[in-house]
């Protein structure tokens, strides 16, 4: 791997490779893989020798539930139009978008994107026609309403999995008037 692709690995942050290490014990889609690929060049340790710690057992159990209970809740509801902000290291999109029908919409910051863009090629030689990897501040309402477009059909959907607990109370309103102004329009 050369200096740029190496130097996109250097701007995770610690708690989104934590949470991919994490992941990459369990069965969620892609998590190993990815985690392959990054760990060349960066590590967060998770794993004393061969042995897991039970914290840390019960941990990757915790994220996987998380996770499974996230694709359970966007399955039930059956959209084929889903937008997942502030998505990190996750894959979800990657796999939904095994069925041709879905338009999934992967976001989050400009660096996390361009990591994932070159992880999803590196894996699959090409992305997936029907995944749109895109920047987005989920505080700028006319940047969300711009990706939203993207969506050439209605209803949509808009998931989200662990990222307002970084956000005060003030961020949280704001988000959710956002959403619940996209949601009141496009279903």
């Amino acid at each position: 791997m050369n200096d740029t692709e190496n130097s996109k690995f250097n701007s995770i942050s610690p708690s989104a490779m934590s949470l991919l290490e994490t992941r990459s014990y369990t069965s969620i889609p892609f998590a190993k893989e990815f985690f392959e690929i990054i760990s060349q060049h960066n590590s967060t340790g998770i794993k004393d020798g061969n042995q897991l710690s039970r914290d840390i057992i019960i941990r990757i159990m915790h994220f996987e539930a998380r996770y499974r209970s996230i694709d359970q809740g966007l399955q039930e509801i059956g959209s084929k139009n889903i937008l997942e902000f502030s998505s990190g290291f996750s894959f979800r999109g990657l796999d939904f978008c095994k069925d041709q029908s879905v338009q999934y919409i992967d976001t989050d910051l400009p660096n996390i994107i361009e990591t994932k863009k070159f992880l999803i090629s590196e894996l699959t030689n090409s992305q997936p026609i029907n995944l749109h990897l895109q920047s987005l501040n989920v505080l700028n309402e006319e940047e969300f309403l711009e990706t939203i477009s993207l969506f050439k059909t209605e209803p949509i959907c808009i998931a989200n999995e662990g990222f307002l607990m970084y956000l005060n109370a003030e961020q949280k309103e704001q988000i959710c008037a956002i959403i619940h102004k996209i949601l009141t329009k496009h279903g």
